[in-house]
């Protein structure tokens, strides 16, 4: 992946986000080390949750997945998870994919069903866009499966815009130009999901 002028990998962890009542989580890019935790993380998330996240029926993470997800700015992926301060497990992920030659970024998301509506959704959404504005994306896009309420919500929330997905009547594609749409990680002191 090509040097960002003046990038750095931040101390960890990159950003703490206040939920709805009064709690926080750590946000931060994942480590090789977060791979163990991640996939248990996806075995924990309930049949319906993996199979919205995962646009099918899934198990969990292969080996090769997690190592990709966690090799931080590789292969212009990457994934960024939310903790619980103190537990320090794992309540939400996203994972984006930079297309360089068509200054786009994809972007797939989950958070764990007991901590939906606190904030943590649109907070990775908003980090995941400030990776993207550093590498040069000029939009982000994701597909949603059309019976996945609660991440069209959260789409809709955000400002993204809503169109067929390309080939697949199942789902529906967002997409939101990432000008501007850094929220609070541009509030946070020069901290960002920057590698």
């Amino acid at each position: 992946m090509p040097e960002i002028p003046g990038s750095r990998v931040i101390e960890q962890p990159s950003a703490a986000v206040a939920l709805r009542g009064g709690a926080a989580a750590d946000l931060r890019l994942a480590t090789p080390q977060d791979g163990p935790e991640l996939r248990e993380y996806f075995s924990a998330l309930s049949l319906r949750s993996r199979y919205n996240r995962f646009t099918g029926a899934r198990g969990t993470l292969s080996d090769q997945e997690l190592e990709a997800w966690c090799r931080i700015g590789e292969n212009d992926r990457c994934a960024v998870v939310a903790r619980l301060p103190g537990e320090g497990r794992i309540v939400g992920e996203a994972v984006y994919a930079f297309a360089p030659t068509a200054a786009s970024v994809e972007f797939g998301l989950s958070v764990q069903d007991a901590f939906r509506g606190q904030g943590i959704g649109l907070a990775l959404l908003s980090g995941i866009a400030c990776r993207a504005r550093w590498l040069g994306a000029h939009r982000m896009y994701g597909d949603i499966l059309r019976s996945n309420d609660e991440m069209q919500a959260l789409a809709r929330k955000a400002g993204f815009a809503f169109a067929p997905t390309p080939g697949d009547w199942r789902e529906v594609r967002v997409t939101k130009a990432v000008k501007g749409f850094c929220g609070d990680f541009d509030r946070a002191a020069g901290r960002r999901l920057v590698a």
